[in-house]
């Protein structure tokens, strides 16, 4: 019966609204009414669109025919000869857009068939190839979607993969080995994770990961090398020949020498348990590290790099073909300095000049100097305006030169003489702390020559190097016929000591306190063959070293007076820095080295010796 009800074809009647039955009507009233257009959209879509309401009929199936009478009562009736049909719903501004569609679709059928006031047949088989089809182009459109989605989920990278060996695992604990061997040992592809409490009977085709942890070596060796050394060495020597990639704790005692096979490396000093029996029958290609207990039957055919400390007993017949190395190549051309050659003299200047200086600074200078042959002060040991040159200045300066690990000479500055209230004061105060100050409080060996009024000024020869300390101050002099003459005494004593040690020194280091200015041209000269200071020292061509104070500031003047064997050095004052070092060693081209002995004060010119261009002179 279902069948003959699908391919039965059911017809459509349009009907117009009188003609509807009251009662089919009114059931639907209230859905047509919601349905409806209001106002003008009402009256103009109501005389063009017929409306169907649902109306029952049955259905007789004779012969595979149908035949339709409307009813309005459905009771009773037999539901499967019962098809219900509708009709059409005037199209509600409120509808989805999917509705409006299926409904403008409708319209246009209905348009179709207006003029035969009938709707077409229902074909049921072209429904539900239209449905089949929807469903299909929907399925087509899920299945693409999922092979997109898998598609892009292999393709992105996933950062949570992991390698299977960084995958932990759980090792369960395995039962006890069997007591018997298996006849037939299974043969794997894979080493085992953990090697076996016992050994097997018979040698596993592939090596484990892991040494094993019994305690008796195994009867057969293995065919392949472990990767890790085992505890225990092998009663047997493996046969691989492959050596393995790390030594075995415990070396085997082998009896037989390898059979003549090298080698990769020489065992380590202690490594084998005792020398192999019987020797072998070639010689190794290796010395050994110590010489043999007893010589070899056979002198060696090539030569040692290093000779044996060991003489031979007998002197080789016939000698050897290769000579002797040529000897060492000349000897250098200055002898290695010695103690005897190497002068180190400090010098200060211009201090204390305050109290501070007289309690801390120049007493901690004066204890931090190293060993040394001599220390000079240079003058100026007050400030003669702010000290009126009292006593208890002299007295304090002298206190704590005394302090000195050295012999100590002192010269006179500016502030020390001439520029006190009464010269006659301030030569009594020198002559009663610092006259003779070297000789009074140490004790030394130098032949010092000294002149002038107050034996201040002295000249003497150490170590080839000519020293001349001279009293010659800055500012104005007290007397200009005094300061003459003195000038005049101290160019006869340079002259006389040049004459008198010619030939013994190398290096002349001239000492004093003022700048060189207008007041001493009389004793340098201008520089021009006038025989003066500066002329005698261009004559000699000896390197020299001119050191003053009076500037309270330290600075170089190389090649000054237009010589390169000269140079000026200016020190610092009021202890500002410690006391500058200079030594010499005649023995080397460029003697004169200076430091100033503290690691943020530089020296520019003698830093590393000096002259920098180093030339012989000669008279």
């Amino acid at each position: 019966m279902w069948s003959s009800l699908i391919n039965c074809s059911v017809g459509w009647h349009v009907f117009d609204e009188d003609q509807v039955d009251a009662s089919t009507a009114a059931s639907h009233s209230t859905a047509a009414n919601a349905n409806q257009p209001t106002g003008d959209d009402a009256s103009s879509n109501s005389s063009a669109t017929p409306v169907l309401a649902p109306v029952m009929f049955t259905a007789s199936f004779d012969n595979n025919t149908c035949s339709s009478v409307p009813s309005d009562n459905n009771s009773g009736g037999d539901i499967e000869n019962t098809v219900v049909a509708e009709k059409a719903i005037p199209i509600s501004p409120s509808l989805s857009l999917l509705d409006k569609t299926f409904a403008s679709s409708d319209e246009s059928s209905q348009e179709d068939e207006e003029d035969e006031d009938v709707v077409g047949p229902f074909d049921v088989n072209a429904e539900s190839i239209r449905r089949m089809k929807i469903f299909a182009k929907g399925c087509f459109i899920a299945i693409l979607i999922g092979i997109i989605l898998i598609i892009v989920s292999v393709g992105k990278p996933n950062q949570n993969n992991q390698s299977f060996l960084d995958i932990p695992v759980t090792l369960e604990q395995s039962l006890p080995p069997s007591i018997t061997p298996s006849i037939n040992p299974t043969t794997t592809n894979f080493p085992t994770l953990q090697p076996t409490s016992s050994p097997s009977a018979f040698p596993s085709t592939a090596p484990t990961l892991f040494p094993s942890t019994s305690r008796q070596p195994t009867s057969t060796p293995s065919r392949f090398p472990s990767t890790f050394p085992s505890a225990n060495p092998t009663l047997s020597p493996s046969m691989s020949r492959e050596p393995t990639s790390t030594p075995s704790l415990s070396p085997s005692e082998s009896r037989v020498p390898t059979g003549g096979i090298e080698s990769a490396s020489p065992s380590a000093e202690g490594e084998t348990l005792s020398p192999t029996l019987p020797p072998s029958q070639e010689p190794s290609q290796l010395p050994t590290a110590e010489p043999s207990n007893s010589p070899s039957p056979d002198p060696a055919t090539e030569t040692t790099s290093l000779p044996s400390p060991m003489p031979t007993a007998e002197p080789t017949n016939p000698p050897s073909p290769m000579p002797t190395p040529p000897p060492t190549p000349p000897p250098t051309d200055l002898p290695e300095p010695s103690k005897d050659t190497i002068t180190k003299i400090f010098l200060i200047a211009d201090t204390p000049y305050s109290d501070r200086e007289r309690s801390t600074l120049m007493p901690n200078h004066i204890d931090q100097l190293e060993k040394g042959d001599f220390l000079v002060h240079l003058g100026d040991l007050m400030f003669a305006m702010k000290d009126r040159c009292r006593e208890g200045a002299y007295s304090i300066a002298a206190e704590i030169l005394q302090k000195a690990k050295m012999p100590t000479f002192v010269l006179p500055g500016d502030n020390d003489i001439n520029d006190c209230p009464s010269i006659q004061h301030g030569e009594e105060m020198w002559m009663k702390y610092f006259h003779l100050f070297d000789k009074k409080h140490w004790s030394h060996s130098f032949d010092v020559t000294r002149w002038g009024k107050l034996n201040e000024s002295f000249g003497f020869l150490h170590k080839r190097v000519l020293f001349l300390g001279l009293n010659m101050v800055g500012g104005t002099p007290y007397s200009w016929d005094e300061k003459s003459n003195r000038h005049r005494e101290h160019l006869e004593q340079a002259k006389a000591l040049f004459i008198e040690h010619e030939g013994k020194f190398d290096v002349i280091v001239l000492m004093k306190h003022a700048i060189p200015m207008y007041p001493h041209q009389d004793f340098f000269g201008d520089g021009s063959r006038d025989g003066l200071f500066i002329d005698l020292i261009r004559g000699l061509g000896k390197p020299t070293i001119h050191l003053h104070g009076d500037h309270h500031s330290y600075y170089e003047k190389e090649a000054d007076y237009g010589l390169d064997n000269y140079v000026r050095i200016s020190l610092v004052g009021e202890s500002a820095g410690p006391p500058l070092s200079v030594t010499i060693d005649v023995s080397k081209p460029n003697p004169i080295t200076v430091s100033r002995r503290q690691s943020n004060l530089k020296v520019n010119c003698c830093g590393d010796g000096w002259p920098r261009q180093y030339k012989r002179y000669s008279l």
